[in-house]
């Protein structure tokens, strides 16, 4: 099945205008940008919606859903522990987060990861936004600024990695981050916040909201990036030369002390050229990975590289890390 094709209304190339759209300081007029970002973006692969359980207390595979009290709010996530969990290995968690006004639900089934945890025993964790005038969202930033709302989504995060650990053991060391639109915007927030809980980060079709020094992983932190050049909502090159695709990049490469040239190539698939670069060698053998989709659009891309869709890139790749960088 092709990605979905949605359609953006035009919007004025500021930063400013971004940050009022992503940021969802107003939802006036935003009901397209809503359905192409979240709402209507259940389609991708396709799969069943989860029939989720309360959280087992034994510790036994299953899809369930899981509820927590944080910051006086009620928070939602389902957590998928696949049948080859084994509590004894060196298990890893993968976070994924859904985009702006979408829900952790339809997420998983669009953005599927489930089969991969099975292959390699990982217990996948989808949170659920809170909502903003009826729409979930993520605040991807510290607190005040460009954030959303006053919901303390980082302390959620915290809490809900933990909460995952009172019912199912996994490494510590191992957890990952990705996610789509505001959702990617959520797991790089992680990497530059809270990298004493991530190991490695991943966004697709996001932009990275903070590169400054107010950015500061405390470890070689792996990232990958996936972005379509015909982005209308959130743009490949960013909006009046700020928050581009390769900004981010360049400062991954920067925080991990990579040197030299990259290493491009290209694929096609489905009528789309994506171009791979990748960064390598950097402290602790971490590396930085960035896909450009000629012609791709704000979707959680469908289209292969070497036979691999963006759940695959992405899992691949962050797989190969751990706290300390490369595995």
């Amino acid at each position: 099945m092709s990605s979905p094709t949605r359609t953006a209304p035009a919007r004025p190339h500021s930063m400013a205008t971004a940050l009022f759209l992503i940021t969802g300081l107003s939802l006036m007029g935003c009901e397209p940008y809503l359905e192409s970002i979240g709402k209507g973006e259940a389609g991708g692969k396709g799969g069943s919606a989860p029939d989720a359980t309360p959280i087992s207390t034994s510790g036994e595979p299953g899809t369930f859903s899981l509820t927590l009290q944080h910051d006086g709010r009620s928070r939602d996530a389902i957590v998928y522990v696949p049948d080859s969990y084994d509590p004894s290995a060196s298990t890893a968690l993968m976070l994924n987060f859904h985009g702006y006004g979408g829900t952790a639900s339809d997420h998983m089934m669009w953005a599927e990861m489930r089969d991969l945890a099975e292959q390699d025993g990982v217990i996948l964790v989808y949170p659920q936004g809170s909502l903003l005038e009826g729409s979930p969202h993520w605040n991807a930033a510290l607190p005040g600024g460009d954030n959303k709302s006053s919901v303390d989504d980082l302390g959620f995060v915290r809490a809900l990695i933990a909460r995952v650990g009172e019912t199912h053991a996994f490494d510590a060391e191992r957890v990952y981050a990705t996610g789509y639109s505001n959702g990617g915007m959520m797991a790089v927030a992680l990497g530059c916040y809270a990298s004493d809980v991530v190991a490695a980060v991943s966004m697709v079709s996001g932009m990275q909201l903070d590169i400054s020094r107010a950015c500061a992983p405390t470890h070689p932190t792996g990232f990958i990036s996936l972005h379509g050049t015909a982005d209308s909502v959130l743009p490949y090159d960013g909006y009046g030369g700020e928050g581009s695709a390769r900004d981010a990049v360049d400062f991954w490469v920067d925080v991990n002390d990579i040197g030299g040239s990259p290493a491009t190539e290209q694929a096609r698939d489905g009528g789309m050229t994506i171009e791979r670069t990748v960064y390598s060698g950097g402290r602790n053998g971490v590396s930085v990975e960035h896909y450009r989709y000629v012609g791709g659009g704000h979707v959680w891309f469908e289209e292969t590289f070497d036979g691999a869709d963006a759940s695959e890139l992405v899992w691949d790749f962050l797989l190969q890390h751990d706290i300390r960088g490369a595995r």
